[in-house]
């Protein structure tokens, strides 16, 4: 859908606890983030505030353990998600042609590509997403980021 040179940007999303509800992850999914992010468990808790760099570590060394669902919320809502813009033009306008709203397409989008997959054991069923509604907005910068319609 996109080309080699195509412009690209990164969207985040703001995470909205009243219309969906979060499983918590556990230590080893903390763990795997930290090291996707490729930051120290400093920078990792201070990115997360209200938490200290050995409670990370203690919950990356214990793969099981339950990370409180606030930890969750706020690391799902710093999630940055690179995209070609010609992509997101062709699911803005996909959005407006089917009068389906954005985090619907990508919930649909994102279950329909784990369904294709082999899943790993430990990966269980997700649940239906409520419906929201999202719009573009330009940043300082120019480059576009979406965020949950405040109408909704």
């Amino acid at each position: 859908m996109h080309g080699t040179n195509a412009p690209s940007t990164k969207f985040c999303c703001k995470y909205s606890r009243r219309d969906h509800p979060v499983a918590n992850m556990t230590g080893a999914q903390l763990a795997y983030i930290r090291a996707r992010r490729g930051l120290t468990t400093r920078e990792f808790a201070d990115e997360i505030g209200d938490i200290s760099h050995t409670t990370i570590l203690r919950w990356e060394k214990e793969p099981d353990s339950v990370i409180p669902s606030w930890v969750t919320e706020r690391i799902i809502g710093k999630t940055v998600i690179p995209l070609p813009m010609e992509d997101l033009h062709a699911l803005l306008d996909y959005t407006r042609a089917t009068g389906k709203g954005f985090s619907d397409i990508l919930s649909e989008a994102i279950r329909e590509y784990l369904a294709s997959k082999a899943a790993p054991e430990n990966i269980t069923q997700l649940p239906a997403a409520p419906a929201a509604t999202y719009e573009p907005l330009a940043d300082i910068d120019g480059a576009a980021r979406v965020a949950e319609d405040p109408a909704s």
